[in-house]
This record gives C-alpha cells, structure tokens and sequence, in this order.
C-alpha cells in the first residue's frame, strides 16, 4: 500500500491532469435551452466580460441511488415501517445520494481549470455554485451568451444546449444561470376601489385605516373559514416553529410591521438571510409577493420563527433552504408557464422535491390565479 504522502501526490497529479484530458474531450449536450430564447427575439451576443454571478451545476444520482431514495421516501410516509418520519441530515442525504467526493473533486477542478470561481458545494454533495464571465461560458460549454428582447423586456441567455466533457456527463443533472428567464410571483394586483354589489352588507365587516372604504379580509376571518381557531384554544399558534419563505426581492421590514400592527399581532419581524453567492436583487417587483407570503404565514402562524431567503432567484433561494435544511416549511409562490420550462429545470424540480421531502420539508408551492390557463396572456400578465 501507498504511504499517505504518496497518496496526495497521486490525488494532487490526478486533480492537476484532469482538466487537460476533459479539455480535449468529446462533449455531452445537457438539453437546456430556455424556449424563449428564440431566433426571432435574438438582439446579438452579450459582452464577452459580463458576469454570470451564480450558476448552479446540478449533480445526478446513480440508478442504484434513486431507487434506494424511491424506497427510503415510501418508507418514510409508512405507519408501519421503522424509517416513518426519520428524517435524513443534509449530510446524511450526502452520503447515501450525492456524489462522491471523487467526483466532486474533478468537477471542481474543470470549472477552476476553466476560469469560473466555484462559490460552494451542496451540503448534499449534489449540486455546485460558480461564477464567470460570457467568454468563459462559451469555452467552457461550447455555448454563447446572446440578449433576446422578449414582451418588451430585455433577457440574457445561452444560444445553444450547454455542453460539458463526455467524461463528466455521467455526473450532471443540468445547469441553471445561463439565463434570466426567472420564475415569476403569481399575485395579480386588484383595481381600488373594490366593486360594490346592491343589496349586500360585507361580513365580517373590517376596514382599514388606510383603505375605509373598502372591505378587508382580516386574519381573523381566515383562522374561522379555514378551522384554524381550533388550534389556537389547544395553543397551537406557531410557537418553536420555523417557516422558510423563497423570495426573489428585498424587503422593508417596516411593511410587515405595519400589516401586524394593523391587526394588532404580536411584534415578530422575519429573520432575513440573501442566499450566499447571490447577488442582492435589491427592491423590484417581487417585493409585492414577499410582502404577501411573510404577513399572511406570520399571520397564521403567529409566532412561529419566519425566515425570508431571497436572491436573484426564488427557485435558488428554495434550493437553499433545503439544502441547508433551514426549515421544516418551505413556502414558494414563484412559477412559470409550463411551456417555458425547460426539461432539465423539470428534471432539478424533482430531484430537489425528493431531497425535500427526504429532510422532512413540507414544500408549499402556490398553484397561481390562472391555474390551468397559466401559459395564456392574462390581461397583460
């Protein structure tokens, strides 16, 4: 056997050639072209040095591995089985379903070898943040950055299917941050002041100081239509629990404030926590569904412990707080029309649903006000 000395120098020899055997590789096509990215809306290729600052590669799990998860999940949803509700670590989940550290490692040293800035490896092993420019991105994976013009908007994204080395395609799932085709909030923002009907009195009968002539859905009128002052006279109201909300904007704490004080609920201001890597989205126009989720989870569950991940992207944030197993709720209300998802955000939708529930995360996703109807033009929306 090898001493250990010679071990490292073994692994470090391997590390420093692996970058110049892939280079010289045939390549693998990972199939994520965002369905927007369209000949028609094409505006010409970005700046070679623009920064694609938070890039997820997503890892795949072997055969043996998902079938293993498949049994493990089903055992965990079973009364009778002695795995019901045994929850995995996001280390534990690491070692029975990430990747090995071998993997990892020549992973790491393609994308440094490359140019990027790797910011973070997955808890769960299954998954690596980096950075980088256009041009390195076009190296790389064999894919150009362009500018398209869609609905009045101006987007980025790859031109081609991202391409990695054949003999690291076996580990990848997909990739995500080649584009800003983000999810989007569903909330639709009604016409002030509400419509009135002759011959009917609003009940419950509560206005605002702010709006006092209009009629206003209370907290207290959703504990009573959905049963939930049951739990409150048996003292369940939130208390030793943690609710994670996925965001995409900042937010101003003195809105939730307001909203709790309106109500006349206790003082309990969210912890907010940017995703590490991500680039501070500042306030734009997913401020309105932040607002939303945190004052009507918190008000709820009103003394619960309410957590607001926000980044550039509210799916990155959701990945996150499952990564991290931040929280046993996770609530997202960010979609997109299911025509414009691409497969491989398909396949890491699962395969991050199955990490969730592996942790014991009860994942709430919003269905949206359009339902079925989520592709068509919504009055502009």
């Amino acid at each position: 056997m090898l001493p250990n000395t010679s071990k490292k120098l073994v692994a470090l020899f391997l590390l420093t050639l692996v970058p110049a055997l892939v280079a010289q590789s045939h390549r693998t096509v990972l199939g994520n072209v965002h369905p927007q990215a369209r000949p028609e809306f094409d505006r010409g290729a970005v700046d070679p040095s623009m920064e694609l600052g938070y890039v997820n590669l997503f890892l795949k799990r072997s055969a043996a591995q998902q079938a293993d998860l498949d049994q493990l999940l089903e055992a965990q949803q079973n009364l009778a089985s002695p795995l019901y509700h045994h929850w995995l670590t996001p280390e534990e989940f690491a070692d029975r379903y990430g990747a090995s550290q071998e993997d990892i490692d020549k992973l790491v040293a393609w994308l440094q070898s490359s140019g990027f800035t790797v910011k973070r490896v997955a808890r769960g092993r299954d998954s690596i943040i980096f950075s980088g420019t256009a041009k390195q991105v076009e190296a790389a994976l064999h894919t150009s950055i362009h500018r398209y013009q869609v609905e009045g908007k101006m987007h980025y994204a790859n031109l081609a299917e991202p391409a990695v080395p054949e003999e690291l395609a076996p580990s990848v799932e997909g990739i995500r941050g080649l584009d800003d085709f983000r999810p989007k909030p569903f909330m639709h923002h009604g016409v002030w002041p509400a419509v009135s009907i002759i011959g009917t009195t609003p009940s419950p009968d509560w206005y605002s100081q702010k709006y006092p002539n209009v009629n206003t859905l209370a907290p207290a009128d959703l504990a009573t239509i959905y049963g939930i002052n049951a739990l409150y006279q048996m003292g369940i109201d939130g208390s030793g629990q943690v609710i994670a909300v996925a965001g995409a904007s900042d937010i101003d704490l003195a809105d939730i404030e307001y909203f709790r004080q309106a109500f006349g609920l206790s003082f309990n201001d969210p912890r907010l926590i940017l995703v590490p890597g991500s680039k501070d989205p500042g306030t734009n126009d997913a401020l309105g569904e932040a607002d939303l989720d945190l004052e009507w989870s918190g008000a709820m569950a009103r003394n619960a412990t309410i957590l607001y991940v926000y980044g550039t992207d509210a799916f990155e944030a959701a990945f996150y707080v499952i990564d991290q197993a931040m929280a046993p709720v996770l609530s997202l209300s960010f979609g997109s029309c299911e025509l414009r998802t691409t497969a491989s955000d398909i396949r890491v939708l699962a395969s991050e649903g199955q990490k969730a529930a592996a942790e014991g995360i009860t994942w709430l996703v919003s269905s949206g006000d359009s339902g079925a109807a989520g592709c068509e033009d919504q009055n502009g929306y």
